[in-house]
């Protein structure tokens, strides 16, 4: 007469896989197939202290990178049109803004940059995004 699998193996497999799953679950979560991806993924953090000045018209974003080796993005705030888009550098690591308004940041870097916008914003809250030239978008709004 056959026996299927002994009991103590079978809980050990049991055991063993949800210990998997959980590890998985876990990496998941926290991220680390993202930003630590040996593919070479785009990772770009917000930081929650960026804001809107008194007078509405300037956009200060605070930013960090987890890419490997650069990045380099425009940043497009949705109601306005590029021309009504300045950036400029405020304090940055390994970071430079070209004459198109692109900026290119090292890996690393933690920043911040300075969006002037030619008329000033009428919305309590405002979303930036962030087109990377790899074809990477991110966004974070900002509330006031």
């Amino acid at each position: 007469m056959r026996r299927g699998i002994e009991p103590v193996i079978a809980e050990i497999i049991l055991i063993v896989v949800a210990i998997a799953i959980t590890i998985a679950f876990a990496s998941w979560m926290f991220g680390f197939w993202n930003v630590h991806s040996t593919s070479h993924t785009q990772g770009l953090q917000f930081y929650p202290d960026s804001y809107i000045s008194q007078n509405r018209s300037v956009i200060y974003l605070h930013l960090k990178t987890h890419i490997d080796p650069e990045i380099t993005f425009y940043v497009d705030v949705p109601g306005y049109t590029v021309s009504d888009v300045k950036v400029t550098q405020i304090v940055a690591g390994d970071v430079t803004v070209d004459v198109n308004n692109k900026v290119t940041a090292k890996i690393g870097s933690e920043f911040w940059i300075k969006i002037v916008l030619n008329t000033p914003i009428s919305d309590s809250d405002v979303e930036v995004k962030i087109y990377s030239d790899q074809g990477y978008v991110y966004w974070y709004t900002i509330h006031s």
